[in-house]
């Protein structure tokens, strides 16, 4: 089956439209939470949420 596939960058973000069979695949940071992350489908959008890790500070005296 042939598939059509549109994809502009906006301001940081990846729009993109596909027909037929899709598969898009993200390198994660090393230090990224996997085991908490989120993904939902609304209305055809799917949004994937990878929380970031907590930044470390150290005080200096």
């Amino acid at each position: 089956p042939s598939t059509k596939t549109e994809e502009r960058a906006i301001r940081g973000a990846v729009l993109s439209r596909a027909e037929g069979r899709f598969m898009r695949r993200f390198r994660l940071p090393e230090n990224a939470k996997v085991k908490e992350v989120k993904a939902s489908m609304e209305k055809g959008v799917l949004t994937v949420t990878v929380p970031k890790p907590e930044i470390k500070s150290i005080d200096i005296s």
